[in-house]
């Protein structure tokens, strides 16, 4: 059975707050778990990011629909369809994380916010119902959702005019930002399905092993190549 659900939401709305304590990279899957906490803690050299795009895939553990709650659409769409990361202070300022500490720092700032929410202190906010990011009206919100969708669409057709998950990615968002996180999941989940098994996906899925696994191989190297 598919776990992606029920774990995400058990980290999100289970009876305990969650924060994520992030070093170094937080990619993909990593990426979208840390969203789905409450709060977001990590150090100088984080990097946090959505690439599955470039593995012919979309994200597919709800990144699809945090991500514009945590950072609004246009800055969403962005890092999804370039599948480029943000580094700490780039995340701070956008609204991806809470807090910048040092490493040594790290575990205890992360469970001073989890402390603080169990106890009322500090806002124990669960990403799936944030709509700051949204716009405050809702009809209004909705027109210039439909913009920033058209245009992403625009963009994705005009430097990727054979690509398909793209422009699918796009629709899961929009889904999730007209009819709600429900059923945004339930489309990005639709979505990544049928870009696991569709033949681009797997191509690219196979391009992505076979070049971690030629770092493996001894005297192999790309150093003097164009």
């Amino acid at each position: 059975d598919d776990m992606t659900p029920p774990f995400n939401a058990l980290v999100e709305s289970g009876k305990k707050p969650t924060v994520a304590a992030i070093e170094g990279a937080a990619m993909g899957g990593g990426c979208e778990v840390a969203m789905a906490c409450n709060g977001r803690v990590c150090t100088p050299d984080a990097q946090l990011g959505l690439p599955e795009l470039t593995l012919g895939i979309i994200p597919g553990f709800g990144g699809t629909q945090r991500l514009p709650r945590l950072v609004g659409i246009q800055k969403g769409l962005q890092m999804i369809l370039t599948s480029k990361p943000l580094k700490a202070e780039a995340a701070l300022k956008s609204g991806l994380v809470d807090a910048i500490v040092s490493k040594g720092e790290l575990l205890q700032a992360a469970k001073k916010m989890a402390l603080g929410m169990a106890g009322g202190q500090v806002q124990r906010r669960k990403t799936l119902q944030l709509t700051d990011k949204l716009g405050a009206d809702t009809t209004s919100r909705d027109m210039q959702a439909k913009m920033a969708f058209e245009m992403a669409r625009a963009q994705v057709r005009k430097s990727s005019p054979n690509l398909v998950h793209p422009i699918l990615c796009v629709d899961a968002v929009e889904v999730g930002i007209l009819k709600g996180p429900m059923a945004g999941l339930a489309k990005e989940r639709e979505v990544f399905l049928t870009c696991v098994h569709a033949e681009a996906g797997r191509a690219l899925v196979h391009i992505f092993l076979s070049r971690g696994a030629t770092k493996k191989v001894r005297g192999i190297t790309d150093r003097g190549l164009p």
